[in-house]
């Protein structure tokens, strides 16, 4: 049977998701019936049908500065949905899953920024979800699918949308529909004959209610550095006072981990564990938790900082899993005459790092 709409005796609220969405402006309920009116049309227009997932349509953020790269999904029949990659660094993991580069799904979600709309099925809805496609006056008939608004934050789960965010989406679902109504399906578009090429659509400047299309060249951007890892002044204050032997090796690595910390009603962040272990002997000294999306360089330092102390021992060589994490620690290296290395393998913090996280 259709599900009833909201009690008109009850008001609607003017805002929405307040109380998830604790600090931030949360979206209007005229904001969120827009969404709810163009992922309609989405979902009619089914443009999964017209272009590839590949195949990206971008426009401006409405706030300005940044680039949405909007990707559409729906031709496996499992997932429909819209995903807007905003920013360069987020531009850049697309390409990269795409090109098979990403180690590991923790890895998109440690670094996406962007915004999206799904079409789930009934069971997926929270009730937050069901009260306002309620007071939206939907109907839901069985087995159909219907529209969620979430936002995706590097080192978070995905979350209802703000306000501002809700604008974003509403101008990524606004510029794919705007392209899919001009393709016919199954029918491949000239919008992406030459590479890195995309189109991208915008508020035509001479009309507030018209937009205009044009095309830019959008290759992969250049890999962001990893900022370097600042020392504390009381750290270097407490090495210097105590006469440390220098021996042995230790391997150190930031351990990413689906694992959600938060409030039961805010929003869930990802979590990361700095580790370091005893080349020879496998021993794990104590880490360090943290936030996903914390200086990977601070946490790293802080973390071989206390092995030190808890050792009475500096390290003759530390090891790392790649050069990104060498070159951000390079002021703990000249601070400590360290040496630091990328070794092929790390056999010893590769196995704490399995039973952490089967753990976790």
């Amino acid at each position: 049977m259709p599900k009833k709409s909201v009690d008109p005796a009850q008001p609607t609220p003017e805002h929405w998701f307040v109380k998830e969405l604790a600090g931030e402006a949360p979206p209007s309920f005229a904001a969120l019936r827009e969404l709810y009116e163009l992922s309609s049309e989405w979902y009619r227009l089914q443009p999964w049908t017209r272009v590839d997932e590949s195949e990206l349509i971008l426009t401006p953020h409405p706030s300005g500065g940044q680039i949405c790269y909007c990707s559409n999904m729906g031709s496996a029949g499992e997932v429909f949905s819209l995903q807007a990659y905003i920013g360069p660094e987020s531009y850049r993991l697309f390409r990269r899953m795409a090109l098979q580069e990403l180690e590991s799904p923790i890895e998109l979600l440690a670094g996406l920024n962007g915004v999206c709309l799904e079409f789930v099925r009934a069971s997926e809805l929270t009730p937050q979800d069901r009260r306002l496609l309620a007071a939206l006056g939907h109907v839901s008939k069985r087995g159909a699918r219907t529209p969620i608004f979430r936002a995706n934050r590097p080192g978070s789960h995905p979350w209802f949308v703000n306000a501002e965010e809700a604008r974003a989406l509403a101008a990524c679902i606004r510029a794919v529909n705007f392209i899919a109504s001009a393709l016919v399906p199954g029918v491949p578009g000239s919008h992406w004959n030459r590479p890195d090429f995309y189109p991208l659509v915008s508020p035509d400047k001479r009309s507030n209610n018209e937009l205009q299309l044009e095309f830019i060249h959008a290759p992969i951007p250049p890999e962001a550095p990893v900022p370097a890892a600042r020392i504390g002044e009381e750290d270097l204050r407490q090495l210097r006072n105590r006469d440390y032997q220098v021996r042995g090796e230790i391997e150190l690595d930031f351990v990413e981990s689906f694992a959600a910390v938060g409030k039961p009603s805010g929003r869930k962040t990802c979590t990361a564990i700095a580790l370091a272990v005893d080349a020879v002997t496998g021993i794990v000294f104590p880490p360090e938790m943290v936030e996903l999306g914390a200086p990977v360089g601070d946490i790293l330092a802080k973390v071989l900082f206390k092995t030190i102390q808890s050792t009475g021992f500096v390290p003759k060589r530390v090891r790392v899993r790649n050069h990104r994490l060498k070159e951000c620690l390079k002021p703990v290296a000249d601070a400590l005459a360290v040496e630091i290395t990328v070794p092929r393998s790390l056999p010893a913090l590769d196995a704490a790092r399995e039973h952490l996280l089967a753990f976790l």
